[in-house]
């Protein structure tokens, strides 16, 4: 890894070298700008590893149909998952996901996303890691059943001590920025001896925007956000109850990868 917040190569096996260096080499090749997130950026930032078949790669939705093409060429078996978000390449039990947005459709990735991130070799292959602030955002979403980045969250913040743009992750979250105070909640509740690592300007005037919402709710009862988080655990509220699905589930790419 070449980049001062952090110096943790990651431990890949044989197996994983291969194939995820094969996957990077394809990708430097075909497209202009991507991320590697994932598995891989949460261990460089820190030091956590686990050991995975599955490499992360954000990418913009233009991206992608030439990704795929690119890749089926050098051998992968490609498809496009789910055209809200994410599309996927197989090679020899090894598994690269294209994330374009995250499952809710709200956080879209945008050419921004490139103006930071960090440089790094994986694999033997020169790339760019995610940067810590998109992690973060990225990963407030990540809140299913069987799914919860909450600690990885309070890990990057420790490791960061702190040292981090919170505004640009507020950007990122726009509308659903309530979700970062529960986060920094759950840090001070894990970590009380590193409180300081908190953006307490940050944390009150969260609270501070939660308090004034108490005093001017929406008169519409059924608002709603919980399938923002898990739209299966809440499908019973659109599907039973009459909440509103405030997620977009607008495809971003066709079947074929193609912009839409």
């Amino acid at each position: 890894m070449k980049d001062s917040h952090f110096s943790y190569a990651p431990r890949l096996k044989v197996p994983q070298r291969e194939a995820f260096g094969r996957a990077l080499r394809v990708l430097n090749s075909a497209i202009p700008r991507y991320l590697v997130a994932g598995a891989i950026a949460h261990h460089a930032y820190t030091g956590i590893w686990r050991d995975t078949n599955d490499l992360d790669i954000f990418l913009r939705a233009r991206d992608v149909k030439t990704a795929l093409d690119a890749m089926a060429d050098a051998g992968f078996e490609t498809r496009v998952e789910n055209g809200i978000w994410i599309a996927k390449a197989f090679w020899n039990g090894f598994l690269v996901d294209l994330i374009f947005d995250m499952r809710n459709g709200l956080m879209p990735v945008t050419d921004d996303w490139f103006e930071t991130g960090n440089a790094a070799e994986i694999a033997g292959v020169e790339t760019r890691l995610i940067s810590l602030e998109e992690l973060i955002a990225a990963k407030v979403y990540i809140a299913l059943r069987l799914r919860f980045d909450g600690a990885d969250i309070v890990h990057l913040i420790r490791s960061a001590r702190g040292n981090i743009d919170w505004q640009r992750v507020l950007k990122r979250l726009g509308g659903n920025r309530p979700l970062l105070l529960w986060h920094f909640i759950l840090f001070d509740y894990v970590y009380p001896g590193h409180s300081a690592y908190l953006p307490r300007d940050l944390v009150e005037s969260l609270y501070q925007e939660m308090r004034e919402g108490w005093s001017s709710a929406p008169e519409d009862e059924f608002a709603f956000r919980g399938s923002v988080l898990d739209p299966y655990s809440f499908s019973v509220d659109i599907e039973e109850w009459g909440y509103r699905d405030q997620s977009n589930k607008s495809p971003r790419i066709t079947p074929g990868g193609e912009l839409i």
